[in-house]
């Protein structure tokens, strides 16, 4: 399995416009695009966005 060179993201990420251009590209790698539109505020929805919120915070923690 590849090794991610985190410094390399982290200065990418500085460096540009923050780090969605990175998630973007990585979402079009693998194929993945947002829903269109986005749905309707359930618990369900509220909870997927709570999970997202947090993985996204802690998605270039090495420590992870």
């Amino acid at each position: 399995m590849p090794r991610i060179d985190f410094t390399r993201v982290w200065r990418r990420g500085l460096e540009e416009d923050g780090v969605e251009p990175i998630l973007n590209a990585i979402s079009d790698l693998v194929r993945l695009s947002p829903p269109s539109p986005l749905p309707s505020t359930t618990r369900e929805a509220v909870t997927c966005r709570v999970f997202t919120v947090i993985m996204s915070a802690l998605i270039f923690d090495k420590r992870m």
